[in-house]
């Protein structure tokens, strides 16, 4: 199989994974904002968890966008983005840490194959 085979595979792993995240940050905002407005929270009780969800939201974009574009096989998810991006998916074990692995490894094979067409 070639790069963009893989990279296209693990394009789709990251969007799979990032999407729980990104509907997950989302629903959570929709269910606090309403919780607010009822009254059954007080605002000083509920900025950790708008720190939590503002993770989650942010992590979920991050990686959707990274996954979308290794999809579209973009020049700029393999350079520093998607190492920051797997970086960040290894926190979440067994399957982040899965996905993340292949797709740096996915990331190191079109470095290597950029280096020996540079060069």
């Amino acid at each position: 199989m070639n790069t963009s085979k893989h990279m296209k595979i693990a394009g789709v792993l990251q969007l799979v994974q990032g999407l729980p995240f990104l509907l997950g940050g989302i629903l959570y905002t929709c269910a606090l904002i309403r919780d607010l407005r009822a009254g059954l929270h007080e605002w000083n009780e509920s900025r950790a968890f708008f720190l939590i969800l503002a993770f989650l939201l942010f992590l979920g974009v991050c990686q959707v966008c990274f996954g979308f574009s290794l999809t579209m096989q973009k020049q700029w998810a393999t350079r520093v983005a998607g190492f920051i991006c797997c970086s960040l998916g290894f926190v979440f074990f067994p399957f982040g840490t899965a996905i993340s692995g292949y797709t740096l490894w996915v990331l190191l094979q079109m470095k290597k194959k950029e280096d020996r067409n540079g060069n």
